[in-house]
């Protein structure tokens, strides 16, 4: 099963605690279900001709929105908070971190989707001086449900406010990154369901739904577009720091890099874009 909403859902996160709503721009989601059979023969008709089957486990349910920054920074926080970054704004470093879960709530109007225990997998931030600040973000559950939900009442709602955007500068030791015409910062991490279903449960008929998570391999790499001035030849640098300021909106700050600086002409203007990639997470925050 599988739809897609372009405008106009709303995204509850129930914390358990207290709720944040999402204005999205893009919904996408998606699961599957697991099959098994078993090929069918007798003594007299050797020839299976026929194979039992049975839908007896769910796939983990996968979706993807788009969301945009806004000056009321208390939503976009529990966003990061989610993905497993404390409240100093520190990279997760252990799997309890890295495998939060939230409960998910998506208002399409007609239709209540509920996602259960969502894992964040994937953040790609899209920072363009020229546009409204925002990121994508892919995700996981392991069960959903569309008929007789009710939205949460529980604690608080938090909503976003007017949707900003920022000037952006940035700081590479040994690089002269002024003017700056964009960034990406993308996040990624393995997330792996552990399935649990015994040999017995397996024909046993109860539905199986995996509920156990393990998450690993976090990946954090980006780029930095400059308008190319004067003959400078591209660099190579190994394990220096990189900062990237969104005004007073947002900073992020990683403090071990390498960084690949490469021409490009794909805008008509000349451009350098230095290729960054996070050796480790000591010394790097995400603040908002």
């Amino acid at each position: 099963m599988s739809f897609s909403f372009k405008r106009g859902s709303k995204l509850i996160i129930d914390d358990g605690t207290d709720r944040y709503l999402l204005k999205v721009a893009d919904f996408n989601f998606s699961e599957t279900f697991i099959e098994r059979g078993y090929d069918v023969s007798t003594v007299h008709n050797p020839v299976a001709i026929s194979n039992k089957t049975y839908v007896n486990a769910k796939s983990n349910c996968s979706f993807d929105f788009e969301m945009y920054f806004s000056d009321n920074i208390t939503v976009e926080k529990k966003v990061l908070e989610w993905y497993g970054f404390d409240a100093s704004g520190n990279f997760p470093a252990v799997n309890g971190q890295l495998t939060k879960k939230f409960d998910v709530y998506v208002d399409l109007g007609a239709k209540i989707v509920f996602i259960d225990n969502v894992v964040l997998e994937n953040l790609s931030f899209k920072l363009n001086p020229r546009g409204i600040l925002g990121m994508s973000v892919t995700a996981r559950g392991f069960t959903s449900m569309m008929d007789s939900i009710v939205l949460p009442s529980n604690g608080t709602l938090y909503s976003q406010g007017s949707f900003t955007n920022a000037y952006i500068s940035a700081s590479v030791p040994g690089i002269d990154v002024s003017r700056v015409a964009g960034a990406t910062l993308e996040l990624t991490r393995d997330i792996n369901w552990l399935n649990n279903q015994s040999v017995h449960d397996a024909f046993s008929g109860t539905m199986f739904i995996p509920e156990d998570v393990v998450g690993s391999n976090l990946a954090v790499a980006g780029n930095i577009t400059t308008i190319k001035r004067g003959t400078e030849e591209p660099k190579y640098l190994p394990d220096v720091p990189v900062s990237i300021s969104l005004g007073d909106y947002m900073t992020v700050n990683l403090g071990h890099c390498n960084i690949t600086q490469r021409a490009d002409f794909g805008s008509g203007v000349l451009q350098s874009v230095s290729d960054f990639k996070l050796l480790n997470s000591v010394d790097s925050q995400i603040i908002i």
